[in-house]
């Protein structure tokens, strides 16, 4: 077998076939006296013992492997076997940005190494996808009648308007639409006038307009970018959405804390530790128990602040609404 240069490889074939024979150090540096000479390699032969042809620098030349002392060997069994830092750090706030303050602040051993995972999230689905930012809604019932200003003037008819915001709140496209008829019905609304429904095969909404209705999705803050409408107004008929329903704001969920390193979000390095997308509905608990945890490295020496912020996939801190996030970590030596 030879063996070509690389970290990850060199990790994958001492795990696999040196372990038993040499520490990581000795393989390196058996490499690293190889690699000396243009174009040579190493050679492992399985089918020798160990000091006898098994280790190579190219075909010829054997490598003997240097004997640990005792008093070395000793001190890798006590550091193999002595007990490892293990922190648990729980952080709880009705909000998405928490920062926390140690007290006594966490001393860690600068000669070692540690490593950080997310074990466990709670929160409820509250964050919305109606804010004050896409949530007008503006139709027309019809004409009315307007008097005229002098004696004698005729009155005139004249469209009437009528806008509203629909309530912040975490939607489907069935509640929207109910939440529309019931505001429709308030302001004297018939509630078979304007009708909204899902396409599920083309993923869009549908408008169906009677009489001499009308909606308008031109105002500020129109709710056309959640329905997929464009920014015009609609008559009576029935009306499919030019763009796909964009009722899921929410792509994604990342967990970022500032002690960490070694994490990537598109191709740019982020302090992100977690990632997820709730697995209920609005309304409902969130409740993220991982059970194969993923440890990433800490980047400090000495923790005396720490600062947790949930974000959606483009960076923009989630609205809780109130609701109260707890975040469980655990931080251990390695």
């Amino acid at each position: 077998m030879s063996v070509s240069s690389g970290p990850k490889n060199i990790d994958h074939i001492f795990n696999d076939h040196v372990s038993q024979d040499m520490t990581k150090e000795q393989f390196k540096k058996l490499h690293k006296t190889a690699w000396l000479k243009p174009h040579n390699f190493v050679v492992i032969d399985l089918t020798s013992q160990k000091n006898c042809g098994k280790y190579r620098s190219g075909f010829d030349n054997f490598y003997i492997i240097e004997q640990m002392s005792d008093t070395k060997l000793l001190e890798k069994i006590v550091q193999n076997t002595e007990l490892k830092t293990s922190t648990q750090i729980v952080v709880s706030e009705s909000s998405t940005k928490i920062k926390t303050t140690f007290n006594p602040p966490l001393e860690l051993d600068r000669t070692r190494k540690y490593e950080m995972a997310l074990v466990n999230l709670e929160t409820y689905y509250s964050f919305p996808n109606l804010s004050d930012e896409n949530n007008v809604f503006r139709y027309s019932p019809g004409f009315v009648e307007v008097s005229g200003i002098g004696d004698g003037d005729d009155s005139t008819r004249q469209r009437q308007w009528v806008e509203v915001q629909i309530p912040e709140g975490s939607y489907d496209l069935i509640d929207l639409a109910e939440t529309i008829i019931i505001v429709m019905k308030r302001n004297g609304g018939n509630d078979e006038s304007i009708k909204i429904t899902a396409n599920t095969n083309t993923l869009k909404s549908v408008l169906e307009i009677q009489g001499d209705f009308q909606v308008d999705f031109r105002v500020r803050n129109s709710i056309s970018s959640v329905l997929g409408f464009q920014n015009q107004v609609y008559k009576e008929g029935i009306h499919e959405s030019q763009n796909v329903v964009n009722i899921l704001s929410i792509n994604s969920i990342l967990v970022n804390v500032d002690v960490i390193g070694g994490s990537y979000v598109n191709g740019r390095t982020q302090n992100t530790i977690y990632s997820f997308f709730p697995k209920v509905s609005p309304g409902y608990k969130i409740v993220e128990n991982l059970r194969n945890l993923v440890y990433l490295p800490v980047i400090l020496d000495k923790i005396n602040k720490m600062e947790t912020v949930v974000t959606d996939q483009n960076g923009n801190q989630l609205n809780l609404r109130g609701e109260n996030l707890t975040i469980r970590y655990h931080l251990r030596e390695i």
